[in-house]
């Protein structure tokens, strides 16, 4: 007859104690994304308070509300949150809105197409939130764990396919939902506690598993710099809504297009709005607007480009404002940008009509600072998780400048000044211009112009970053090659009345020995694709449009247009002369005060714990882990093996003989057989006839039990012997095979 094991069970409340921690879970991923949205654009107070309202009330009410009464306060709550957030809708939204665009729009957003894109996206994250934590809340309060779950995963499902939820956060939700249904089960039907660890066990398949198999619907945009240090790419352009700043990178010779124009300046391709701390955002939709847009701010003139592919094109680049496009299927965005709408192959050719700026430079300085109220509100964000030191550094930079456009001019060239051009960086993840202000020395076009558009925005200077090609290598008055190692991204300044204006603060002449080293080598290897339009046999060498303490450099004295062009003068490099416009003493060494946050008092930096969402999955690994090793019986051989290995000190022999046998009776019950109940330890000795070592460890302990005779002697004794046995007998193989059995 065999005895069965005792199958404990936990108590109900720890079941439902549980799944009550694995709803929060669930509910905190998907608020979690609707924070990270309100901290880029602002309103972080006014969620919290609004969302801590919604589980207070839902908490409140759920012994008082049935549940139809909830669920329809629920959609009553959303229901006005989302009417208050179309009411601050622009009306321009609404001049082309129709059923056709609803389905549109709707259909984006399950696409990958992100919150953060939405006009006022901190006005619908407000109005989303109440009504979905109302209800988990409610439901979670009447002990209906699996309702309330389901509406934390609706919602969490919905960011996952807009593409804001990203790899962590979806892991941590689906692990979530799994366990409350999982306790919630166990809870409401009973559950032993080898349940309870399977289920945990199961958690921590789950975590490792999706941390190889990362496929997660939705989208989050492609990269505007690739993470990989040794790739090879043919440029860093990328006219998608999202332009996120990465880490490495070595940009191509090859050819991308060759430009019929007769003044050479930068090829716009992407312009965006929102920083979100790690890169950019285009927001709003490129569809319903036409050309020709209405004549901008200013004096104008008129430039018409033609562009040859070189190479797959998935871009469309031309000189601001487009007017009109032929030979080309475009759409304009509201930054006035041509959006592709078929990839352009080698050879293809299309022809662009542009309205380019011509004001005078003084006629700039003389703008002011009355800018509209579209403009200010929308390129003057930055997410409230960038520092004040970034605007207290800027103001010391800044200080003594009688206008805006002196600010901008001031912030190009102290950032030319003070840090270096490297395209080998480390990807900083968040905080790009923090961290490029003050703890990076270096790094190259896409961290210039990121700080260099917060640093405006943080004086109310309306700012946005831009990307495209510099003017590239002009190898006749009207022709120009352009190839991968031109592409670029700057800073655009709104100027009242006047437009853009380009802002250029990556240093260039490092820039440019970089790309000449590349071509050299290009040529040498005989690689084909590098020259086009006669550039191999032209005696011109390549040079950036000239912008004032901008892509060259320079101190040059020609008035710019609001797109910074300037005329073929004679340029000084400042970083071969040392001639710059004079900056204020070492703005950085103080800014603001306070100096290094970090400092410890010239001791080691504090350790910085990882963060919450990593932490997070460490305790679910943790403790599934846990849970699975005692599950299978993992953990007791673990902890025997040790035990077997090890023999604590201790100054008394009595107690020392005593371990000594215990591990010498653990082997023998595994070796021979187990004592029986009444059996004697000299009997059993007697019965299985062990080793010597063995039979004069079971003598000393009887002696040291019954006699009272042990001394130290006797325990050094005993535990060599115990050591001894034990070594020979459990070795490192057969440990290997009982851990695995």
């Amino acid at each position: 007859m065999s005895v069965g094991r005792v199958v404990r069970r936990p108590g109900g409340r720890v079941l439902q104690a549980a799944a009550l921690v694995n709803i929060a879970v669930v509910t905190g991923t998907w608020l979690s994304v609707l924070y990270y949205v309100v901290g880029v654009v602002g309103g972080r107070t006014q969620f919290l308070f609004l969302v801590g309202g919604a589980v207070l009330g839902g908490a409140a009410v759920a012994s008082a509300l049935s549940h139809r009464q909830a669920v329809v306060l629920g959609a009553v709550l959303l229901a006005l949150g989302l009417a208050g957030y179309l009411e601050s809708v622009p009306p321009t939204y609404w001049a082309v809105m129709g059923p056709e665009r609803f389905v549109e729009d709707m259909i984006a957003l399950l696409t990958g197409f992100s919150v953060l894109q939405m006009t006022n996206a901190g006005t619908w994250a407000l109005a989303v939130a109440p009504g979905p934590a109302f209800l988990a809340s409610y439901f979670a309060i009447r002990g209906e764990y699996i309702r309330s779950g389901a509406v934390s995963a609706t919602a969490l499902g919905f960011f996952v396919l807009t593409g804001d939820a990203g790899a962590l956060t979806t892991m941590l939700g689906v692990v979530g939902v799994t366990a409350t249904l999982g306790f919630s089960a166990l809870a409401r039907h009973g559950g032993s506690r080898d349940q309870v660890e399977t289920l945990a066990a199961a958690l921590a398949v789950m975590v490792l598993a999706s941390a190889t198999i990362t496929a997660v619907p939705g989208s989050a945009g492609t990269p505007l710099v690739p993470n990989d240090a040794t790739s090879v790419q043919a440029d860093l352009v990328r006219a998608d809504d999202r332009a996120d700043v990465g880490g490495s990178i070595r940009l191509s010779p090859e050819v991308r297009f060759v430009v019929e124009s007769e003044d050479r300046t930068y090829w716009r391709a992407a312009a965006y709005d929102r920083y979100t701390g790690s890169g950019w955002l285009r927001t709003g939709s490129s569809r319903g607007v036409s050309m020709p847009r209405p004549d901008a701010e200013g004096k104008r003139e008129t430039l018409t480009q033609t562009f040859t592919a070189k190479s797959t094109l998935d871009v469309l680049v031309a000189a601001p404002r487009p007017q009109s496009v032929e030979n080309a299927s475009v759409a304009l965005t509201a930054q006035d940008t041509l959006d592709l709408t078929k990839t352009l192959r080698d050879g293809d050719q299309y022809q662009v009509t542009s309205s380019v700026p011509a004001a005078s430079e003084a006629e700039l300085r003389a703008a002011g600072s009355d800018y509209p109220d579209a403009i200010r509100k929308q390129y003057l964000q930055v997410p409230e998780t960038t520092g004040d030191r970034v605007a207290r550094l800027t103001a010391n930079v800044t200080a003594g400048a009688e206008s805006d456009y002196e600010r901008a001019e001031r912030i190009e060239e102290w950032l030319e000044a003070t840090k270096g051009y490297d395209t080998s960086v480390t990807d900083p993840g968040s905080g790009v211009a923090e961290s490029f202000l003050f703890e990076m020395e270096s790094g190259y076009c896409v961290y210039f112009a990121t700080t260099m558009t917060t640093m405006l925005r943080t004086q109310d200077i309306p700012a946005r970053y831009v990307v495209g090609y510099t003017g590239g290598e002009s190898v006749g008055s009207d022709t120009h090659v352009v190839r991968g190692y031109d592409s670029h991204a700057w800073v655009e300044m709104y100027v009242p009345e006047q437009g853009w204006v380009r802002f250029d603060p990556t240093p260039a002449e490092p820039r440019r020995a970089a790309e000449q080293s590349e071509l050299v080598e290009a040529r040498a290897e005989g690689r084909e694709d590098v020259d086009a339009a006669g550039s191999e046999n032209a005696t011109t060498t390549p040079t950036e449009t000239a912008t004032p303490g901008g892509e060259t450099q320079a101190v040059k004295t020609p008035d710019r247009s609001p797109l910074g062009e300037a005329t073929d003068t004679t340029e000084t490099s400042a970083s071969a002369t040392g001639t710059t416009r004079a900056l204020p003493d070492d703005p950085a060494a103080d800014p603001g005060g306070g100096g290094d946050e970090d400092a410890g008092g010239g001791g080691l930096p504090l350790p910085r714990l990882p963060p919450m969402n990593v932490l997070a999955i460490w305790s679910v690994l943790g403790v599934g882990l846990a849970a699975g090793a005692r599950r299978t019986g993992a953990a007791e051989r673990v902890y025997r093996s040790a035990w077997l290995r090890w023999q604590p000190r201790t100054d008394d022999p009595g107690v020392a003989v005593e371990g000594a046998f215990a591990r010498v009776e653990y082997v023998l019950e595994r070796t021979h057989r187990a004592r029986r109940p009444g059996e004697t330890v000299r009997e059993y000795v007697a019965a299985i006839d062990p080793d010597e070592r063995a039979a004069t460890v079971a003598a000393i302990r009887e002696r040291a039990r019954y006699g009272g005779t042990a001394d130290d002697a006797d325990a050094a004794e005993a535990r060599r012997l115990a050591a001894a046995y034990v070594s020979e007998r459990v070795g490192v193989a057969t440990l290997f095979n009982r851990l695995l059995s």
